[in-house]
C-alpha cells in the first residue's frame, strides 16, 4: 500500500505528463476554440503541479536543489527574451 509520501510523488508525476501532453496538443491544435481550450487545462494542470510541489517542499519531500546564478544566466542566455520564437527563426532563414 502506497503511503501518502507516494502518493504525492504519483500525482506529481502524473501533473508533469499531464502539462506535457496539453502542451504538446495545444501547439498541434488545428483551430484556435481547441488550442485555446488546451491552453486553459495546460494552465489549471500547472497551477495543480504547483501546489503539489509546495504541498511537498512543506513536508519536506520535494526540495529542488536551488539554481545557482551561473545556472540562472546560463537560463536567460538560452531561454530569454532576446531570442526570436523559433517560428520566427525559421521564417527568417
Amino acid at each position: 500500500m502506497l503511503d501518502d509520501r507516494d502518493m504525492m510523488a504519483d500525482f506529481l508525476m502524473m501533473q508533469k505528463f499531464l502539462c506535457q501532453s496539453y502542451s504538446a496538443a495545444a501547439s498541434q491544435a488545428a483551430g484556435e476554440q481547441l488550442r485555446g481550450d488546451l491552453i486553459d487545462l495546460l494552465r489549471e494542470e500547472h497551477m495543480l503541479e504547483a501546489s503539489a510541489c509546495e504541498h511537498m517542499n512543506r513536508r519536506g519531500w520535494y526540495q529542488p536543489r536551488p539554481a545557482s546564478q551561473a545556472d540562472l544566466s546560463r537560463a536567460r542566455s538560452r531561454y530569454g527574451r532576446d531570442r526570436q520564437p523559433t517560428s520566427q527563426q525559421h521564417l527568417n532563414t
